[in-house]
């Protein structure tokens, strides 16, 4: 329900303090007022750090556009960022309430933005390049809310629709008037939740852009799967190891050698090697290990190399029940087949290929990367 002050209420008169901010005498535009001073603040601090951030990503990635690069395609990574301002508290705190509702006004005023620009003006002359274009977004918003700030009565019924690219439950119109509702604070700049929630933010930033950019350069190289049997069982339902081993031929791919493992070479069969099975079931996490292990002792070739496992329960075979898994496993290229560079790799992956984390501000884990930025086909 929307609110609208009244001249019992004070209405939008204010009183302006030594500091020259207003103090309205309607609380409800008064924290309206604070909390869009907040929001602008928080822009230009997050559009200084994406500065850093964006060079840094075009430096590391090596492309500076997106694939088929317009004004609305950047909006949209813009508004997905600022919709994660919706994301950072613990749902039902008073926090994480007003803080959706700023969101959804930012993510609404980049859209609107956007929608209203027009070739030649102050966002669609930067569109070529992402950083110019990411910040000369940043720059509008920053300006619209200001406006906001000055003369709030003028825009207090002005609609914004949210699109939630995120997902995130906030899609819809929202207007200042709605948003006066609320008469908790934004956690401001001098708060410790500020600085944790504005370095959220930059991270989310560069996170979202670098899986814009990555795929226009590079691509995820996936090897073959293997299937890996931890056990079987028949009609007693009972778990049997009557099968020795688990084998694995790297002559199937030159870029997998065994130079040293835990195991031991079977005479027999010199182009195979072998993991001796167990009773912990535990066979296919030993084999990814064993992989993991030949392909990273040259990290200049493997710093990208990722793997995990896809269980697979009850495979029928004849009267055998297998159980066990796929085993997954990939690097990231270029467009030439040359695999990434450590530079790009320290810079990029936030754990090492066992799923340590090692890195706390590199961008994202080589899970997220490999499994949720649409590198696979």
């Amino acid at each position: 329900m929307a609110y609208t002050p009244t001249e019992e209420s004070g209405g939008f008169n204010y009183d302006t303090n030594e500091m020259g901010i207003r103090v309205y005498k309607d609380k409800h535009v008064q924290v309206t007022y604070i909390n869009l001073r907040t929001l602008s603040k928080l822009i230009y601090s997050l559009r200084i750090q994406s500065q850093i951030d964006l060079q840094d990503a075009i430096n590391n990635v090596g492309v500076s556009a997106v694939k088929d690069q317009t004004f609305q395609i950047l909006g949209m990574f813009a508004s997905k960022i600022l919709e994660g301002i919706s994301a950072f508290w613990p749902g039902g705190t008073a926090p994480a309430y007003i803080s959706m509702i700023i969101g959804k006004i930012a993510s609404g005023v980049i859209t609107k933005l956007i929608a209203e620009s027009k070739p030649g003006d102050e966002i669609q002359s930067k569109a070529n390049e992402i950083r110019e274009g990411m910040l000369a977004i940043f720059d509008a918003t920053k300006k619209k809310i200001d406006q906001m700030v000055v003369d709030p009565e003028h825009h207090w019924t002005e609609a914004f629709y949210c699109e939630d690219y995120s997902n995130l439950g906030i899609k819809g119109y929202i207007t200042l008037s709605e948003m006066a509702n609320c008469l908790d604070f934004f956690p401001d700049e001098e708060t410790p939740d500020y600085d944790d929630f504005q370095l959220y933010l930059s991270q989310r930033c560069k996170a979202t852009i670098v899986k814009q950019l990555l795929p226009v350069k590079w691509q995820v190289k996936r090897y073959p799967t293997y299937w890996v049997k931890d056990y079987y069982t028949k009609n007693d339902d009972q778990r049997h190891f009557d099968f020795d081993y688990l084998q694995y031929n790297p002559h199937t791919d030159d870029d997998f050698w065994c130079q040293k493992f835990d195991g031991y070479h079977e005479n027999p069969f010199p182009a195979y090697y072998f993991i001796r099975t167990s009773d912990d079931a535990h066979a296919s996490v030993n084999f990814l290990n064993f992989i993991k292990q030949i392909s990273t002792t040259d990290m200049s070739e493997h710093s990208s190399f990722w793997g995990y496992l896809e269980y697979v329960d009850n495979l029928l075979d004849g009267d055998r029940h297998y159980y066990g898994s796929h085993v997954h496993t990939f690097v990231l290229t270029d467009k030439d087949g040359n695999k990434a560079p450590t530079t790009l790799s320290n810079w990029l992956f936030q754990d090492d290929v066992y799923n340590n984390p090692t890195k706390k501000y590199a961008v994202a884990t080589r899970k997220e990367v490999y499994t949720e930025w649409g590198l696979l086909n």
